[in-house]
Order: C-alpha cells, then structure tokens, then sequence
C-alpha cells in the first residue's frame, strides 16, 4: 500500500470509540461462541481482537483475582466481554492512555450493561489499574 493509499484509509478509519465497540462486540460473540467470524478491518481493531484472544487465559485470571464475590462463570458475559478488552488494552497495548482505555470500557457498559455492572467493571479496572499501571 503506497503513501497515498495509508492516508487515505486512516481518513475512512472510524473514531477509536467505534472501533473500540466494533472489538467489543467480536469478543462478545467469540465468548457466546468460539468459532464466530471476524468482519474487522483496521488494524487497531484486528490486533486488538487477537491479543485479546491470544491473552484470553491471562486476562480471565486477573479479572478473577479482583472480581470479588463473583467467579468468572457468574460474570454477564457482556460485563465480561467489557473487561477483556479493558484489560488487554491496561496490561498489554502501552498505546492506549490508561484513563481511556478506563473511561471507555465505562462507557461500553453504560450502553450494553447495567449500572451496577458499571460500578463492578470501574471497580476491577481500578484495582488491575493499581497492579499493573502504578
């Protein structure tokens, strides 16, 4: 892909929130069942989607390890699908600002979730916050 072509593609791009929600909802999907197709096409949201999924083991035990009162199974899969990415994004992609990576996930859940499962999720992304970004 020449210059012109890249430029080109990133002024098409969606804003990272779209994106982020576009991850969001693969990962919800891939949860709900392993072998559903993957229709993204930036990068961004590609290499996000498959660290997630290369990661999924690890990040499910840190989200375990702070999701007090709830085992893992318990958490509404949506709620879930939530703090994979957040996760990902706070351990594994130094690209993304912390209070973004924080800020967004809140905002996913505001929309997919309940309000007490947003104060859950700020809850255990403010604890990964304290173990992995201090």
């Amino acid at each position: 892909m020449n210059n012109n072509e890249q430029s080109k593609n990133k002024i098409n791009q969606p804003n990272r929130a779209k994106m982020r929600t576009n991850v969001f909802e693969h990962i919800y999907q891939y949860l709900i069942s392993k072998d559903s197709i993957v229709t993204l096409e930036y990068e961004y949201e590609l290499a996000t989607y498959h660290g997630v999924i290369q990661h999924i083991e690890t990040l499910k035990e840190i989200i375990a390890k702070y999701s007090v009162g709830f085992e893992l199974d318990r958490i509404y899969k949506v709620d879930l699908s939530i703090l994979l990415l957040a996760v990902y994004e706070l351990v594994y992609n130094d690209d993304i600002p912390t209070e973004v990576a924080i800020d967004q996930a809140l905002e996913l859940s505001k929309v997919y979730s309940t309000e007490k499962s947003t104060a859950f999720i700020n809850g255990v992304l403010a604890s990964v916050y304290k173990e992995y970004k201090k």
